[in-house]
């Protein structure tokens, strides 16, 4: 049975309704994510810390965090990802802890139905802050903006600028002065994946980006260089859990 996900976008908030078995390699995302799993059981690891989730287990991915999640049988699971000027209101968020319980997952599932179909951003991201109040760190000793180094903005900037070519450490290393040993090493600790990982992120956002836009799969991997179609779908759906195709069909801009 393959995967099926269900992919809702509105006002820089994308809902995702997922039944699926992928195991999701080391990744990480831009916008705040927060989750909860209504089927099944899965390990997620966040920032090093690890929990295998049972249906009512809910999860909090912040920006520019390694995660990984493993499963060995199917596992039912809502996410919602919330990115641009919404994601900035969360920005100065830290946790004790990015897990949380519920009695069931039918609150989550109401609140993302209700926003899909009439709800506002506004009241969205209200409501999950409400939910997430047990395990936000206590604003007085930890709510301070993180400024990155300009060392892995460069790096950010640099990769999102060049995602359509070939990743090369060294040339990415150069091109900012410094040591690659240094530069995996500070853009692991601040981003949560390597530059190589982020650049696949970053080349995966421009697919998605162009399959949207009805462009041709065989053009995408000639013009993001790819080494061909195939190779294009396989890290498509390894990173992603669906096909292009599915994607494609799944994908509901609201």
């Amino acid at each position: 049975m393959k995967n099926m996900i269900n992919f809702y976008e509105k006002n820089s908030i994308e809902i995702l309704f997922a039944n699926s078995n992928h195991n999701f390699p080391l990744h990480s995302h831009e916008s705040f994510c927060f989750g909860i799993i209504e089927e099944g059981e899965v390990d997620f690891t966040i920032n090093g810390k690890s929990r295998l989730l049972y249906p009512g287990n809910a999860y909090i991915i912040p920006s520019n965090v390694g995660v990984i999640i493993q499963a060995e049988k199917r596992y039912r699971y809502i996410t919602i990802c919330i990115k641009n000027d919404w994601k900035e209101q969360l920005k100065y968020l830290e946790f004790n802890d990015y897990f949380l319980t519920f009695p069931s997952s039918e609150v989550i599932h109401k609140m993302c139905v209700n926003y899909i179909t009439k709800g506002s951003a506004e009241k969205l991201v209200r409501s999950l802050t409400n939910l997430m109040k047990p395990v936000i760190a206590d604003k007085t000793e930890h709510h301070k903006e993180k400024i990155k180094s300009g060392i892995v903005e460069e790096a950010r900037r640099y990769i999102r600028r060049n995602a359509h070519e070939k990743f090369c450490l060294d040339t990415l290393a150069d091109a900012i002065h410094v040591s690659k040993y240094y530069l995996v090493k500070i853009f692991k600790k601040e981003m949560g994946v390597t530059p190589n990982q982020y650049y696949i992120q970053a080349k995966m956002y421009l697919v998605k980006k162009g399959i949207i836009e009805y462009r041709k799969e065989v053009d995408l991997a000639m013009e993001l260089n790819f080494n061909d179609q195939s190779h294009l779908c396989n890290l498509f759906k390894k990173q992603m859990g669906i096909s292009l195709q599915d994607y494609k069909k799944n994908f509901q801009r609201l």
